[in-house]
């Protein structure tokens, strides 16, 4: 006796459901009772009911690629203290703890993360500079290490690092610069443009062009190939109530312009299904806003025109704000202090504070 179609679809979307739940168990902005299957269908519900079972399951394919864990951050960071070339550097070095406190803990968490490691460890000791460290201090060190977890358009770690030269005025040294995530075209940025500003100064930059986890292709000459969330060429259409269109519309030569398969996007038309659902849901966010800030689109903050960064990369600290909107828009409840612009859109993993 076969079942009904519609308590089968209602079946595979609670199991997706709960599979979802299971990845952003270890989150740490879950609502108050966790992240659980209800949780989720709330969620979801505020999508068409036609593409529910599609979000779900891409959504699910995408976390399974693109969640970083609490577990992967502590597994790697051990592996990076026991890899004996790293252990040399580490030895000679110090991590730079120079985050802007207003911009975002990932630094200082990151470091702590592997503080706790390397006690385990027989003699590795790993010393660090700040913001607040002495010109003596600084200058104990002939090398540096730039380490953060995830790096999406560089600019955080290209001011980072320009300040802390610029401001001990530091001249032939070795800095190196490392993430657990990263975008190749952030990387390329960081690199050339920093050799450009320590032009003169004898210093040598070596930057890992591949995260230690994850790495997403973002170069516009390969955007066929891009593992970011990057709309096609006449793929978008504006909503009607934009008044200053230009925001959101790509130039020439950046709109994606074909698909080669990778892990994030295995199928072309599931790709721009995918991507077309996630603009939309973006636009209605935004529009319940009545002056969006410029660098807010659909696809995630982007200073550059076009509807957004589109991130794919998430971790279990703060769900990235160059992700799309659709997954970290609003608040999981209103305090007693109601705000449409926030409680127009329930997110999946609510976000706080200033990350990348």
């Amino acid at each position: 006796m076969c079942g009904n179609p519609l308590d089968n679809d209602e079946l595979e979307k609670n199991v997706m459901k709960a599979q979802i739940a299971q990845i952003l168990t270890d989150y740490e902005l879950s609502p108050d009772e966790g992240m659980n299957t209800a949780h989720v269908g709330r969620w979801i519900e505020q999508f068409d009911a036609a593409e529910q079972s599609f979000i779900l399951k891409q959504t699910l394919l995408l976390l399974q690629n693109s969640y970083i864990s609490k577990a992967a951050y502590i597994s790697k960071v051990n592996d990076i203290l026991r890899n004996r070339n790293n252990r040399i550097i580490i030895r000679d070095s110090a991590f730079l703890n120079i985050q802007e406190v207003n911009r975002g803990a990932s630094q200082k968490d990151l470091l702590e993360i592997l503080e706790d490691q390397a006690e385990g460890i027989d003699g590795l000791d790993i010393s660090t500079v700040s913001r607040d460290s002495t010109n003596n201090q600084v200058r104990q060190f002939n090398s540096y290490i730039y380490f953060d977890d995830v790096c999406f358009s560089g600019n955080k770690a290209l001011n980072d690092v320009s300040w802390f030269v610029e401001h001990f005025d530091l001249r032939s040294i070795t800095i190196f610069v490392a993430f657990l995530g990263t975008h190749k075209y952030a990387t390329y940025m960081l690199e050339t443009t920093l050799a450009r500003r320590f032009n003169g100064r004898n210093i040598t930059l070596k930057i890992r062009q591949n995260g230690f986890l994850k790495t997403r292709e973002n170069r516009r000459r390969y955007s066929s190939q891009s593992e970011v969330f990057w709309s096609r060429e006449n793929g978008i259409v504006l909503p009607d109530w934009i008044q200053q269109p230009e925001i959101y519309t790509a130039r020439d030569g950046s709109t994606r312009t074909g698909f080669v398969v990778n892990d994030i996007f295995p199928n072309s038309d599931d790709r721009n299904r995918f991507e077309h659902v996630l603009i939309d849901a973006g636009f209605y966010i935004l529009q319940q806003s009545q002056n969006p800030a410029p660098i807010l689109k659909p696809l995630g903050f982007s200073t550059f025109p076009g509807v957004g960064f589109g991130g794919t990369i998430f971790t279990y600290r703060n769900c990235p704000n160059n992700t799309p909107l659709a997954f970290w828009w609003g608040r999981y409840g209103n305090d007693g202090i109601p705000n449409w612009a926030l409680d127009c859109w329930y997110p999946l993993m609510r976000r706080t504070g200033y990350n990348q």
